[in-house]
C-alpha cells in the first residue's frame, strides 16, 4: 500500500513539468498562429498602387510581425534557459 501511495506522489510530481510544457508549447502555437495571419493581411494589401493609407496599415502590421518574432525567440529563450536549469 506505501509502494502505490508513493507511486501515485510521484506521479503528481512528475505531472507538473508536462503541464508547463503543454502550456508553453500551446502559446508558441498561438504566435505562429498569429504570425500567419498577419503575414497573410500583409499579402492581401500587396506592394503595387497601395494609397498612403494602405503603406501605413502595412508598415503597421510588418511592426507588428516584428514584435510577434521578438517574442518567439524570447518564449524560445525562456524555454531553454528552463530545460537547461532542469537539467
Amino acid at each position: 500500500m506505501e509502494l502505490l501511495e508513493e507511486a501515485f506522489r510521484n506521479l503528481s510530481k512528475a505531472q507538473l513539468p508536462f503541464t508547463v510544457h503543454a502550456r508553453s508549447l500551446h502559446e508558441i502555437r498561438a504566435l505562429i498562429k498569429e504570425i500567419d495571419g498577419v503575414k497573410a493581411e500583409i499579402d492581401k494589401i500587396g506592394w503595387f498602387f497601395a494609397s498612403d493609407e494602405e503603406l501605413r496599415v502595412r508598415n503597421a502590421l510588418k511592426a507588428k510581425l516584428q514584435n510577434l518574432f521578438f517574442q518567439l525567440e524570447q518564449m524560445a529563450k525562456e524555454n531553454k534557459n528552463t530545460s537547461i536549469s532542469k537539467s
